[in-house]
């Protein structure tokens, strides 16, 4: 174990991988040698210019970088391929800029965006939420990355009942903080929309088990994709003892470095990121096709499930 087992003690009593004698320190052409701040310039929006107006102590940031650090270089020592995989799909995600956006930015002209619809909104969240599973992923708060994952989930299914069955004002009101929305309830009520039933009677009959998305748990089996996934996300977002951060860190203290919990999260982050596009893009089926999702059916240590081979073959009509 990289860890050492949970006691009374200060947790700083783990942390001797931050010693100088104990840490290795990376050859200068390693890129990941250095870290670096960003001008303002490398933002969309920049902000005022940047002051350091109370700088932290040298043993605090240790102690709070140097596991994470030490993660993140275990991972991407050894799992490049895999978290190329998730961001390839990240790559993908959001919608390229408007050529017309780029060339009023050039001209030093103001641009007005078309209205952003429900499906925008939420595609946005979404994608951060794939985000922060990412980053939690390569640092090792694996527990923090799934329960991501069931945002992500949460918040596709959701913006699809809204895209599809109310109003733009009820969505912001939603948005907001006003009424809440069920997710059972949302996934009720989308296999009523026509796109989503024709979806799903298609699937179903590619499908052995004789279920698709949004169906309901059943003695025989524990509901559609969606249902199922989130159930089984819910599991472990829900605290309890065998299921808390510590069960990720084999019962270390953490965050350290585990290789089967890494491919826990990477295999629920590439099944549930082409679960949310499907969702998305059959509430606004004028979403593009995403190229770097195929990775998701060929990326490595990953077999797609049944749900999601034939779904993406039935939707993007891809062999």
């Amino acid at each position: 174990m990289l860890g050492y087992e949970r006691t009374s003690r200060d947790i700083q009593s783990t942390m001797r991988s931050s010693d100088e004698d104990s840490s290795y320190v990376f050859e200068p052409d390693d890129f990941r040698y250095r870290r670096r701040r960003l001008t303002s310039s490398a933002f969309a929006l920049p902000g005022p210019p940047y002051r350091e107006l109370d700088k932290i102590d040298c043993d605090t940031w240790r102690t709070m970088t140097s596991l994470p650090d030490d993660v993140s270089i275990r991972t991407s020592g050894n799992f490049g391929r895999h978290i190329g995989a998730m961001s390839a799909i990240l790559s993908e995600w959001l919608p390229p800029i408007p050529e017309e956006a780029l060339k009023a930015h050039d001209a030093g002209l103001s641009y007005t965006p078309s209205p952003r619809t429900v499906i925008d909104n939420i595609q946005l969240d979404v994608y951060e939420q794939l985000q922060a599973c990412r980053f939690n992923t390569l640092t090792g708060y694996y527990w923090i990355a799934i329960a991501c994952l069931r945002g992500a989930i949460e918040l596709s299914v959701i913006g699809a009942y809204f895209e599809t069955s109310r109003s733009k004002s009820e969505f912001d009101d939603w948005y907001a903080g006003g009424e809440e929305v069920k997710f059972g309830k949302a996934c009720d009520l989308l296999p009523k929309v026509t796109r989503f039933c024709d979806f799903e009677r298609k699937l179903k009959n590619q499908l052995s088990l004789n279920v698709a998305i949004f169906d309901q748990r059943t003695d025989s089996h524990r509901g559609g994709w969606a249902r199922s996934l989130y159930d089984t996300l819910s599991d472990v977002v829900h605290t309890r003892p065998h299921v808390a951060a510590g069960h990720y860190w084999d019962g270390s203290n953490g965050p350290i470095f585990v290789e089967e919990s890494f491919l826990e999260c990477y295999r629920y982050f590439l099944e549930i990121a082409l679960l949310c596009r499907i969702i998305m893009t059959l509430a606004k089926p004028s979403l593009r096709y995403p190229p770097g999702f195929e990775v998701c059916l060929s990326a490595p240590d990953f077999v797609a499930p049944e749900y999601a081979t034939s779904a993406f073959k039935l939707f993007w009509n891809k062999p």
